[in-house]
């Protein structure tokens, strides 16, 4: 598990998290493109300006995640549940809304 102080490198490629939890972690600013944190809890996480190009989040948990000024371009949001979630400056493409739970 990783704390909710102690903030991960800022060039991961290809990690796979599946099933992490992560709640409360800080990856603002990572680059994380390709990973996989399938069914993932990142509850308030913090994704602030993060580059998520193609990651796979399938039905990880987002709630309360800070995800403003993140890229998601191609990232698979089947699934996932963005309560409460800050997307702000954030442009999710109409299939991952309607894929995801409560955008």
């Amino acid at each position: 598990m990783i704390r909710r102080d102690r903030e991960i490198g800022r060039d991961v490629p290809v990690i796979d998290l599946r099933g992490a939890n992560l709640r409360g972690v800080l990856l603002r600013g990572v680059v994380l493109e390709e990973g996989i944190l399938r069914g993932a809890d990142l509850r308030e996480a913090d994704f602030k300006g993060a580059r998520m190009r193609g990651v796979e989040l399938k039905d990880a948990d987002l709630r309360g995640a800070d995800l403003r000024d993140a890229e998601l371009a191609g990232a698979d949001l089947r699934g996932v549940d963005l309560s409460r979630a800050k997307i702000r400056g954030q442009e999710l493409t109409e299939q991952q809304r309607r894929e995801s739970k409560r955008v």
